[in-house]
């Protein structure tokens, strides 16, 4: 770009104002898509770098920059924004540009709104300027008559994508937008909720850098899009995109965007479309084999996110419940049984699918779940035959039965359980296992997580964790020195109160020896001071007092809940 004639009056504010139309770049003869010309590169890499450095002498010159750039793209917006390497340095202008700027670029993309929504590159773009659009929307600064703008535009935007709208959600990056425009329509952001997997590496870092909030949008501006967002509510929930949702990567992502967000803005219409899709699910392979799917199983995670507690009740009752076990014990339909218990208040759901309903079974549920298997085959009683009765089937508590074949899918269960604000039946259970049991599952790589989860959740109270150190008495040194069991074991103290500290340290320190001589065991001799334990009792005791009231203090300050999980409130 040739050089223009100015006083020099600093070398930065020569920069900014070399960004203006006098050498613009050469005009697009080429058809070849993305192409742009040597001169054009050059341009816009020079922009790259300045934004890069930054260095700009005041706020104001910065102003103008962007300006001088953005007056540059007046009428090229699509064609600019199909190349790869000047979409990602429009991406960043638009970023601090300004609402007069950002609505005028998206005017621009309106010119061929099809190609500003299906190609590879440019869909980026234009799903950036919807976002930030929508930001201004909500801006108590933003002039009216640049809402007003903004707002037509997107509405031309929305009626673009409902001309075909199973095509476009079928769309590699259309699919993106119509996403987008769900969450535009109504206000409300939930693309954090989809699984990572549904959305690329750059849509990742665009999540990433967009402000998460569940807040409805102004209640002028949701009225204004009421009628669109009803529009696509009416043609989404159709058969194709059912169909193509539950078997499409691409499709499904918008299904699930769809149910969040009416949960969110409309409970009552999205269990409405949760009743479609139950019966679309029914009347096709039915919901235990989409359970079982790669794809179809995460709408159906969607489902019982969304759904209410009634139809939660139904849809267990009435297609997962006889198959319950073995979509546990499924590599993907554990996942839905995750998301059955994490959404479902209805604790005799789990206890019925393992066959423990009755309270005289109830206190064998954590072993039935960590082992996945039903009452009649942990404790090895027929099932069927003349013996098929719940009075036979009782089990005498002298039984010896060890606990063995511990499950991932087990134990990530029970993970869950011990998450939730009642946890009651699950510690009892946990805590009725024999010593060697308790022993088993701290050395067990699935097990052990159990022991951590029951450690750490705030669910469970000190009551119950001085039981547990109760019932593993005796077996805390063979713990110490399995690889796994060491791990446990430092679960267990970090969140141990100076009683059930010296309890532990008491019966380690008079195996120092071994412990010492052990990989795993002189962990625990170091990390439990077990030396000062012995020799120095006094210090030893102040030491992890004050260790004890840090730890508190700096749980009460991050807002530790569940099992070491930060509070989201608090954690803001």
């Amino acid at each position: 770009m040739a050089a223009h004639t100015q006083s020099r009056k600093s070398a930065q504010r020569s920069k900014a104002h070399t960004f203006i139309k006098g050498s613009e770049p050469q005009h697009y003869d080429t058809p070849k898509l993305g192409y742009l010309d040597e001169s054009t590169m050059g341009y816009y890499k020079r922009v790259q770098q300045q934004l890069a450095e930054d260095e700009f002498p005041s706020e104001d010159e910065k102003v103008i920059f962007v300006r001088n750039v953005m007056n540059e793209t007046a009428g090229e917006e699509i064609k600019l924004g199909q190349n790869q390497t000047v979409s990602r340095i429009l991406e960043q202008l638009l970023g601090i540009a300004s609402p007069e700027q950002i609505s005028r670029f998206l005017d621009g993309l309106l010119t061929d709104s099809t190609t500003a929504c299906t190609d590879r590159i440019l869909s980026h773009v234009t799903q950036t300027v919807l976002i930030l659009s929508a930001n201004l929307l909500r801006s108590a600064a933003v002039e009216i008559h640049i809402k007003e703008a903004i707002s037509k535009n997107i509405g031309k935007l929305s009626e673009a994508m409902l001309v075909d709208i199973v095509g476009n959600t079928g769309h590699s990056y259309a699919t993106h937008i119509v996403r987008t425009l769900l969450e535009v329509l109504t206000g409300v952001k939930v693309s954090h909720k989809l699984s990572s997997r549904s959305r690329s590496k750059r849509q990742e870092e665009k999540a990433s850098h967009v402000p998460e909030t569940n807040e409805k949008a102004e209640e002028e501006i949701t009225s204004n899009f009421k009628g669109l967002f009803q529009q696509f509510c009416t043609q989404l929930p159709c058969k194709e995109v059912f169909e193509n949702s539950l078997t499409s990567e691409i499709t499904s992502p918008v299904l699930q965007t769809l149910l969040f967000v009416l949960h969110e803005y409309e409970n009552a219409q999205c269990q409405d479309v949760c009743k479609k899709l139950l019966k679309h699910m029914k009347r096709c392979n039915g919901l235990p084999e989409y359970s079982c799917d790669r794809l179809a199983s995460r709408v159906v995670e969607c489902l019982l996110s969304v759904a209410s507690e009634k139809q939660i009740v139904r849809i267990y009752d009435k297609h997962l419940e006889p198959r319950l076990v073995e979509l546990a014990l499924h590599p993907v339909g554990n996942f839905v049984i995750q998301s059955l218990i994490q959404h479902s208040s209805q604790e005799q759901a789990v206890m019925k699918a393992f066959h423990c309903y009755e309270p005289e079974r109830r206190v064998h549920v954590a072993p039935l779940i960590l082992t996945m298997s039903t009452y009649e085959t942990y404790f090895k009683l027929e099932e069927g035959g003349e013996n098929n009765t719940t009075e036979n089937k009782k089990v005498d508590e002298s039984t010896d039965v060890a606990l063995e074949r511990q499950t991932l899918h087990g134990s990530v269960l029970l993970q869950h359980l011990l998450s939730f604000e009642n946890t009651a039946s699950i510690v009892a259970s946990l805590l009725n296992l024999k010593p060697r049991d308790l022993a088993a599952m701290a050395c067990d790589q699935s097990g052990s997580h159990v022991i951590d989860a029951l450690a750490r959740s705030a669910a469970v109270g000190e009551k119950s964790r001085d039981g547990l150190i109760t019932q593993m008495k005796g077996q805390f040194v063979h713990v110490t020195m399995d690889k796994y069991g060491s791990r446990t074991l430092e679960s267990i103290w970090s969140t141990a109160t100076l009683k059930q500290k010296t309890s532990i340290a008491a019966e380690l320190s008079a195996r120092v020896d071994q412990l010492s001589s052990d990989r795993f065991g002189r962990y625990a001799v170091r990390n439990c001071a077990l030396q000062h334990f012995k020799q120095r009792r006094k210090d030893w005791d102040e030491v992890q007092t004050r260790t004890s009231k840090k730890r508190k203090m700096f749980n009460d300050i991050i807002g530790v809940t569940g099992h070491g999980k930060l509070n989201a409130k608090k954690s803001k």
